[in-house]
């Protein structure tokens, strides 16, 4: 059996590693104008269920391998919604750091788009902390992105609100 707690820290290494590479390459953009630490940010609260998500799937496989070798393999509903769950959740963490992408960039526009997905994620995945704690972990994740863009958005409405009453105005010289 494996060792769930060399895993899970695996996985948060593999985060540590992989979310600084992300970053970077998001860094690099020549559109790229939001705060790098804010980016950084919601890079890890995005990458790390969607590193544990693709653990999980490759967890069920090799499992599912295992037995099909041992020649025990069952195709059940189990094995088909565990399968599931991991595609899915992979599928919405993927579809939010390629919207904190956009967001790098300036598009703001996006902000729905990543909270409707972390609400439903949060909506999906919190009924099965019952059965299994570490579901409260993507949870979590989905609940700060909302929150860190919610105060995110508030702030930069606030400045553009300043920057238009306060905008100085060009004084020609003749």
């Amino acid at each position: 059996m494996i060792n769930k707690e060399n895993t899970d820290l695996l996985l948060f290494l593999i985060t540590l590693v992989v979310t600084p590479i992300f970053c970077l390459r998001l860094y690099r953009h020549p559109l790229f104008n939001q705060k790098k630490g804010f980016i950084m940010y919601l890079s890890f609260l995005a990458m790390y269920p969607l590193i544990n998500m693709i653990g999980h799937i490759v967890a069920i496989s090799i499992f599912t391998y295992l037995s099909i070798q041992d020649g025990t393999f069952i195709y059940t509903f189990r094995t088909y919604s565990l399968q599931l769950y991991g595609v899915v959740f992979a599928l919405i963490n993927g579809y939010t750091l390629a919207c904190i992408k956009q967001l790098s960039r300036g598009n703001w526009h996006l902000y729905k788009s990543i909270v409707r997905m972390n609400g439903l994620q949060i909506v999906l995945i919190f009924p099965s902390f019952f059965l299994n704690p570490l579901a409260l972990l993507p949870t979590a994740a989905s609940l700060l992105i909302i929150i860190s863009l919610a105060v995110a958005k508030r702030k930069s409405e606030k400045q553009e609100k300043y920057n238009q009453i306060y905008k100085p105005t060009p004084v020609e010289i003749a």
